[in-house]
């Protein structure tokens, strides 16, 4: 069953897991920019 489904799409059980990890790793590092962004315009707005 396993050699079967990898023989059937292999690119798929290959790049599958390597590129959700990479694009986790990108969204968590948008978040936290994001969330930077918005703190240091909260304290730059506090300083004003």
């Amino acid at each position: 069953m396993m050699n079967n489904a990898a023989a059937s799409n292999p690119r798929g059980t290959i790049t599958g897991p390597a590129q959700t990890i990479p694009s986790l790793g990108m969204l968590g590092i948008l978040l936290l920019l994001s969330i930077m962004i918005y703190l240091s315009r909260g304290q730059i707005k506090k300083q004003l």
